[in-house]
């Protein structure tokens, strides 16, 4: 999470009145690149400590955040770690120095970076139990999709070196053409979007935390399971590591009807590396995007290049098949 709105204490606090919450301290946070965050530590009426986190986007719709707020109760209602907004005098999509916000509570866990087989099977089984849950449904939905984000990310082919760009063009025409039973993905589960109870006990590991459905949509499963891979299962130099790797792919066979596996991830070689071809032009993206906001602060943008390696690598994979 990164800051590029930089609020003042008493902004967050008059936010916070009509809760009854008195805040006490908010902590700028710096992973991710997309909104600015913020994560407060509150104090209830009766003296109790209360945590909350405030999320103001920076470049999605306003239009778009009713589904959001949608999606992300109708999850919880499902049983899924997820932190729904909470209305604020009868508003779940709050305006703050003329943008908009969520206000949703500050989940408990903490994030894995040295990742283990047995999160890598709690992650897979996350991803089995989330595509078994229903998009909301309504007229006025306005949803994501990856393939025209992809679309819109192919304008960078051209500045691509030329075997890149030929690798790029032949992946993204198979992906069009790639059918299935579409659900609803989260698309960018990446270890900072995951939160565990038990961070320092890999033999314990439970999700607390699913973060960060804004990138969610309807697609190919294979593609959410693609991503989660490409990061969560990964060696230093992209190539897979396969005890991790298979550990993901049995947590998600685990919680999925009998075969119902096998036929989600049947386009998974073509999933891995059009998801990485996702994540090296995104990140391109972000770095040019990174020089234009010299007010913003943690992380703004992240290094294309192990994106590039691992779409080279996936590639590879996928034409030899």
């Amino acid at each position: 999470m990164s800051v590029f709105t930089h609020l003042h204490h008493d902004t967050i606090a008059a936010l916070l009145a009509p809760l009854n919450l008195t805040l006490i301290e908010a902590i700028a946070a710096t992973h991710g690149i997309e909104n600015s965050n913020y994560l407060l530590r509150c104090q209830a009426p009766n003296g109790d400590p209360v945590g909350r986190v405030l999320t103001v986007f920076e470049q999605r719709p306003a239009s778009a955040l009713p589904w959001f707020a949608r999606l992300l109760a109708q999850l919880e209602q499902h049983g899924l770690p997820v932190a729904a907004p909470i209305a604020v005098d009868g508003e779940v999509v709050l305006d703050i120095e003329g943008k908009k916000a969520f206000l949703v509570p500050w989940l408990s866990g903490e994030h894995v970076f040295d990742v283990s087989q047995q999160h890598c099977r709690a992650v897979g089984a996350l991803l089995g139990r989330l595509h078994q849950c229903p998009l909301p449904t309504n007229s006025d939905a306005h949803r994501n999709s990856e393939r025209q984000l992809l679309a819109t990310l192919a304008t960078q082919l051209p500045d691509l070196p030329a075997a890149e760009m030929h690798a790029a063009e032949k992946v993204l025409r198979a992906w069009e053409q790639a059918d299935g039973t579409r659900c609803l993905v989260h698309a960018d589960l990446f270890r900072d979007n995951v939160l565990f109870e038990k961070a320092d006990a890999a033999t314990r590991a439970a999700p607390s935390g699913l973060l960060d459905l804004y990138n969610a949509c309807e697609d190919l499963p294979a593609y959410d399971v693609a991503v989660a891979l490409n990061d969560w299962a990964v060696n230093a130099d992209g190539s897979f590591n396969r005890p991790r790797h298979d550990a993901l792919l049995e947590g998600y066979a685990s919680v999925l009807p009998a075969d119902a596996a096998e036929r989600h991830l049947a386009t998974l070689p073509l999933a891995l590396t059009i998801a990485a071809l996702r994540f090296y032009l995104s990140r391109r993206i972000s770095q040019q995007h990174a020089l234009l906001q010299p007010q913003a602060t943690g992380t703004v943008s992240k290094d294309p290049a192990p994106f590039q390696r691992m779409f080279l690598l996936r590639y590879q994979d996928w034409i030899e098949r």
